[in-house]
């Protein structure tokens, strides 16, 4: 969900803004600006090795972490309003690693925290032992996970390896540390290292960091037991996060800009897989907005990542918002990512935050949430930013009260009208993430709209790249409707009656082919990236089109869009229409889809996107020098209204006249 307000196009067209903003294709280089900042410092090596002592001390203790809980508002059985309030304490520090150091600061141990946080050797259940020698000693934890955790039998282990660090200079890790003192002998337990998550105790506070640490490590675990049988190897390369208390990233993007301007971000860089966590405004962490504790967003961002290495990432980036159809890519990427950020929480509440069940109604989560500020003690700046209910009917009332620093206002989120608008889900995020929410977990009165089936495992079936989702490289051009192909496909062919009622009736995600699609005998839409091929007969497609907003043609109305595989059509040298009420746009894998256009002319006919076009006498498409896979978009620019009742009737054909149709099934 777009929380940024006024970030520049410049920015708009480095990155994804998503809660967040995600990049499609810069490298660190071009946040760093190294012209105006330090040089980077290497992250430290891991401690990765384990020194036998066959005499020694035994250090035991545990690591624990607080944060920032939810006060919750509730009536008539459903959360009325959130805020971020007071401390959450002792929560375990899982699967962390652990260093021990003598007083001259060299590494005298290695090990990691295990489930319950305790302080254990490497292997998380022997004990943790130092030398025989008298002494004082620094125990660390640090915000760095290298481990291989516990899969079900006969699935491939995987590694999960990410850092937390403070900044892109320094890379130093975050840590909360412990002086030990000993005579060389003996068990020192009771060892305890705590992350604080208030400011006056810490300013740096580590509960923030580590907050964000218990995120991703329970976000992994879930993966690793909730995927049946699939490799999600995938998941092994190191990824970074960079977080900082008082902290905008933002900064990273405009080094020359005055902090207090810019608007609060945290973002996902897809070719350095490095989240960036927002962690306030120039030192203010209580009467500003920050996310080190807005567990939706953190997850949503690492929804991002898994997207980039696990499936296939092609969102394009670009503004959106809950309010407009977008770009299908984008949409889906963003409705994955707001699931993803709900449906973790929703299911490891207690490992999240534990004291946060006992308050929801009938202990269930089902929101995505984004804070600003928090209430306790003296602040009482707590407020929502982005507050909406994914167990919500998205073709009901969608309208939610979020309560603003000025009181409350009404926001409605993403509706949908399955009856007069079919398929307008795929071309909105929150309808994407509603379903795919609702289709895989069981919520109660008075929001009992969901499939009440653990369907994760499907769901990451279809989704994944390795053999039966749509990462795959035959499938280009993704988005949430050949997600959901891919899902049937992974429920045997077929979904239940309270699946397609989901999808198809209360989210306006019609499966293709759906007899909604088709008015008085002719197709008024075709699925966003349905392959283009040759036809024994005709199949006249009728488009209607619609305005969303003013300027910009509806990317679900004014638009058909048809993948184009050269090796499918090795005769074609043309693409053609007789129609003149259309354009014909050949356009690239990785587009960025653009007006092309502006409120007095469609002539422009070139732009990084666009392979060639044809907006003149017939509609033409040389096909002799296109790449082998391109998206054929079919367009009806439509800027501010459209005429009631407008219908355009096309059929494409090769240049002899040969009919080329949509591929039947998708």
């Amino acid at each position: 969900m777009q929380k940024n307000k006024k970030l520049k196009q410049s920015v708009l067209s480095l990155a994804l803004i998503v809660t967040s903003l995600v990049s499609f294709g810069c490298n660190k280089a071009s946040v760093d600006n190294s012209d105006h900042n330090p040089v980077e410092v290497a992250e430290i090596d891991l401690c990765s090795a384990t020194t036998t002592y066959t005499t020694g001390s035994i250090i035991t203790g545990t690591a624990t972490f607080s944060k920032r809980g939810l006060i919750v508002n509730q009536a008539a059985n459903q959360v009325t309003r959130l805020t971020l309030g007071g401390l959450v304490l002792n929560i375990p520090i899982k699967f962390a690693e652990v260093r021990v150091l003598n007083s001259t600061g060299a590494v005298v141990q290695c090990g990691r925290t295990n489930l319950t946080g305790s302080l254990k050797a490497l292997d998380g259940t022997s004990d943790l032992r130092i030398p025989a020698t008298a002494g004082t000693y620094i125990v660390e934890v640090l915000s760095r996970a290298s481990y291989n955790p516990a899969v079900p039998m006969s699935k491939p282990p995987f590694s999960v390896l990410f850092s937390v660090k403070e900044d892109i200079y320094s890379n130093i890790v975050h840590k909360i540390t412990k002086d030990v003192v000993t005579t060389g002998a003996g068990t020192y337990s009771g060892v305890s290292l705590n992350a604080t998550a208030a400011e006056g105790i810490s300013a740096k506070i580590e509960g923030g960091a580590f907050n964000i640490f218990n995120d991703i490590i329970t976000s992994y675990e879930y993966i690793a037991n909730n995927t049946g049988v699939k490799d999600t190897s995938c998941l092994n390369p190191k990824m970074s996060v960079y977080w900082k208390a008082g902290f905008n990233p933002a900064q990273y993007l405009y080094p020359s800009e005055d902090p207090g301007n810019l608007d609060t971000i945290s973002f996902y860089i897809r070719d350095d897989k490095e989240l960036y966590i927002n962690g306030g405004v120039l030192g203010d962490v209580a009467m500003s907005d920050t996310d080190h504790f807005d567990d939706s967003v953190i997850i949503h961002e690492l929804g991002h990542h898994i997207e980039n290495v696990c499936g296939t990432m092609e969102s394009p980036g670009g503004s959106h918002s809950g309010l407009a159809r977008i770009d299908a890519r984008l949409a889906w990427s963003e409705g994955w990512g707001n699931f993803f950020g709900a449906h973790i929480i929703r299911n490891n509440t207690n490992s999240i935050n534990p004291n946060l069940t006992g308050d929801l109604p009938n202990g269930q989560w089902l929101q995505y949430f984004d804070s600003f500020g928090y209430t306790d003690g003296a602040s009482t700046s707590g407020r929502e930013y982005v507050k909406f209910n994914l167990a919500r009917i998205g073709n009901a009332n969608t309208s939610e009260t979020i309560y603003g620093p000025d009181g409350t206002g009404s926001r409605t989120f993403d509706p949908v009208d399955s009856a007069a608008n079919p398929g307008e889900g795929h071309f909105r995020e929150v309808a994407i993430a509603r379903g795919l929410f609702k289709s895989t977990n069981t919520c109660a009165s008075p929001f009992a709209n969901c499939a009440n089936e653990a369907n994760f495992e499907y769901v990451w079936n279809a989704f994944e790249k390795t053999s039966s989702g749509m990462g795959q490289t035959i499938y280009p051009f993704r988005s949430s409707i050949r997600w959901l192909e891919r899902f049937k496909a992974a429920k045997s062919g077929s979904l239940s009656g309270t699946l397609t009622a989901i999808f198809e009736t209360q989210e306006a995600m019609q499966l293709a082919g759906s007899a909604d699609y088709v008015i008085s005998g002719s197709t008024t839409w075709v699925p966003y990236g349905i392959k283009l091929v040759p036809s024994a007969s005709t199949c006249p497609i009728k488009i209607i089109p619609k305005a969303n907003t003013a300027n910009k043609s509806d990317q679900r109305y004014s638009n058909h869009f048809f993948y184009i595989n050269r090796n499918d059509l090795p005769s074609v040298t043309q693409i053609k229409t007789v129609s003149t009420a259309i354009d014909l746009i050949l356009l690239s894998e990785g587009y960025r889809y653009n007006e092309d256009c502006n409120s007095s002319t469609c002539s422009k006919s070139t732009s990084d996107s666009v392979i060639t076009s044809s907006r003149s006498g017939t509609r033409v498409i040389d096909m002799s020098s296109a790449p082998t896979r391109t998206l054929l978009n079919i367009r009806v620019y439509t800027p501010g209204s459209v005429a009631g009742g407008t219908e355009i009737t096309y059929q494409l054909t090769d240049q002899s006249g040969a009919p080329l149709c949509p591929q039947n099934p998708f």
